[in-house]
């Protein structure tokens, strides 16, 4: 902070140094409220490690896992493990052996946001994980302070900008005499690049045969990474693809021991009107694996009366994201209640393998890399940001290996798998390729199958139509009821910058400006990313039809000659 601290936030400080969650020093404040994933006995934060003659060397916060820590501790460091208090103090470790922020950033395979005070240098150094699952945000204050945190509502009354910081990206902000300066930015790439595999054409015998073992087992090694935990955990699943291969998998290392886990029953979650699509989908997988199955069906006037506080937890107003925030947001609370504090989902298969519905439609395989690059590089504004700040809210963590850096250095690298993931011929046996075929098959082991046939090969559905149809076009309705014709046709007056297009755009806008109202509201909608979109397309995407660009919707049904249940259809 430069100048004299606020009030509110000194004192707040302040309480929370003398209960342990605090550090601070003159210009310089670190405060922590702690999940307490891994080692909850030992870890809490801030982090404070001293020199051998007692003084501070580093103050420390993170939120979020580190996954190779064990391996960083022995490689780098003679500290015993024992005395290391949580994987997220390997960070400080780390950065007092190179004291070198890119090399810190490559060696860290993990979902983290983290702050750390150099005293010898008078430094901070933040940064972000390459796909920015823990968010992070910093902020500017009128007089030139500088704040940083995991959610922006805590920050935005006193800044005048708000930014996220980028995934992968790690600043170093320096103690200048006038106050405090960013001195540098720097980055690592959003995924491993290493040296392309000789191409593998699609659907070759031989190919298959060797790429599709090689997928199964990167997938499996990253969920099982995701098993370090010490306390109850779990998995969501919807019933699709994507979660039930998580399910399956997470299913199979609890049970044989692999995990490092202390729970030998998994249980599954589901969630949805009553009748919807997922719940028997998820039932069917659930029964199928051997999970301990928990099924919450949700009424739409119980997602109507939560629209105010998913906003205000998941700080957007993206279309996409509040509609499929809602059903996750009341599913979590319902998780903490049962004692569980972190569950596995399926977030990022859609963007790595091409899996939404607009899919059919890429021109080339080109073009689809290049939207799947596109894809990946916004998570942080959409699925990953719903994934983590609905379920944070109530104090779950979610955890998602489909974005391991392994499986995104695997799949993405290889820009010749494009021809993989093209929704159209047939594969190696002969069948029609259709979305994520690829992931379909490298799963598809009749001698021990990890999901029924039925599910290996459903449809796509994006989670907000899968928890039940009826959930958007309620939504659709209760905005036609609560924005009238004559405030929509102010919309651009009213909201000049990320002007609505939908009066269920314009009613999410004006919920996110009643709560996060007064002298920081510009700041808090200029941290908000959002574009036009049809069924989670990007906009450049938009362009491989004619008249998708005037016909904007986020649905997945909204391809309608694709969907099964497309809104022409329904119509009909």
């Amino acid at each position: 902070w430069t100048g004299a601290w606020p009030p509110r936030v000194h004192s707040a400080l302040h309480a929370s140094a003398l209960a342990g969650a605090a550090h601070m020093e003159k210009w310089l404040g670190f405060a922590h409220t702690r999940l307490a994933i891994v080692r909850p006995e030992t870890g809490s934060q801030p982090l404070v490690r001293y020199t051998g003659q007692g003084n501070v060397s580093t103050a420390l916060a993170v939120n979020g896992e580190i996954y190779n820590y064990l391996d960083l501790l022995k490689e780098h460091s003679d500290i015993p493990e024992s005395e290391l208090r949580s994987d997220c103090e390997i960070v400080s470790v780390i950065w007092e052996k190179f004291r070198d922020p890119v090399k810190l950033m490559e060696l860290l395979d993990g979902d983290f946001a983290f702050a750390l005070y150099d005293h010898k240098s008078e430094t901070v150094i933040a940064g972000r994980d390459r796909m920015g699952v823990a968010p992070l945000y910093k902020g500017i204050t009128r007089g030139g302070s500088i704040l940083l945190s995991s959610e922006m509502k805590s920050i935005y009354p006193y800044c005048s900008k708000i930014e996220q910081l980028t995934p992968g990206h790690v600043i170093t902000l320096k103690k200048e005499s006038h106050g405090w300066v960013q001195i540098q930015e720097d980055s690592v790439y959003r995924w491993p690049q290493r040296v392309q595999d000789p191409i593998m054409p699609a659907w070759d015998k031989e190919a298959t045969a060797k790429l599709l073992p090689m997928l199964r087992e990167t997938f499996i090694g990253a969920v099982k990474k995701r098993l370090m935990c010490d306390v109850p955990y779990g998995v969501l699943l919807s019933g699709g693809l994507d979660s039930s291969l998580v399910a399956s998998i997470a299913q199979r290392l609890t049970t044989r021991g692999e995990s490092e886990g202390t729970f030998s029953k998994l249980h599954s979650f589901s969630i949805g009107l009553q009748g919807s699509p997922d719940h028997a989908a998820a039932k069917q997988v659930a029964n199928f694996i051997g999970t301990k199955h928990h099924e919450f069906v949700f009424t739409i006037q119980d997602g109507l009366d939560a629209l105010s506080d998913v906003i205000y937890h998941v700080e957007t107003f993206d279309v996409t994201t509040i509609r499929a925030s809602t059903p996750m947001y009341l599913l979590a609370r319902l998780v903490k209640a049962m004692g569980v504090k972190m569950v596995i989902s399926g977030e990022g298969a859609d963007e790595i393998f091409g899996g939404y519905l607009y899919f059919h439609h890429a021109p080339n395989s080109k073009e689809f890399h290049e939207e799947c690059v596109r894809k990946i590089e916004m998570l942080h504004h959409y699925d990953v940001l719903r994934a983590n700040k609905s379920s944070m809210a109530w104090g779950v963590e979610v955890r998602v290996p489909f974005l391991d850096q392994d499986v995104l250095g695997q799949a993405m690298s290889n820009e010749w798998l494009a021809d993989w993931k093209l929704i159209k011929g047939k594969d190696h046996l002969g069948r029609k390729c259709i979305e994520k075929h690829v992931l379909r098959s490298a799963f598809d082991t009749p001698d021990d199958p990890f999901l029924p046939n039925e599910v290996l090969f459903r449809q796509k559905e994006q989670f907000s139509d899968g928890v039940g149809y009826g959930w958007i076009d309620a939504l659709r309705d209760y905005a036609e009821l609560q924005v009238s014709d004559a405030e929509f046709a102010r919309a651009a007056v009213t909201y000049p910058t990320l002007t609505p297009t939908t009066k269920e755009g314009f009613m999410y806008r004006r919920i996110f400006e009643e709560r996060f109202g007064g002298t920081g509201r510009s700041a808090a909608v200029g941290a908000v990313f959002t574009e036009p979109s049809i069924a989670c397309s990007s906009a450049k995407a938009l362009e491989w039809v004619e008249g998708w660009k005037n016909r904007t919707d986020p649905s997945g049904r909204a391809v309608t000659e694709v969907h099964d249940h497309g809104d022409d259809q329904i119509e009909k």
